[in-house]
């Protein structure tokens, strides 16, 4: 849920969601048609969150990765629809 609503949040386009039982991920696309990706991944009780944009590094590219996972850890609280 909190990936989905960083996603909304920051006006991304859902391109796939996948989601079982011990991990999830939400692809979307920028608006200049940048890929990035939320993956979480439960491990017992720990959960790991990895965000990822773009196909290579660039200062754009980590600005993207900064910017999902600061939205991401707003929401991660977050309950509604």
């Amino acid at each position: 849920l909190a990936a989905r609503r960083t996603v909304q949040v920051l006006k991304l386009e859902i391109v796939r969601e996948e989601a079982h039982a011990p991990w999830s991920t939400v692809d979307a696309r920028t608006e200049d048609s940048t890929p990035v990706r939320i993956k979480c991944e439960v491990d017992g009780f720990k959960t790991k969150v990895s965000f990822a944009a773009g196909e290579s590094k660039s200062d754009d590219t980590l600005a993207w990765a900064r910017r999902l996972k600061a939205e991401f850890e707003k929401n991660v609280g977050f309950q509604g629809n």
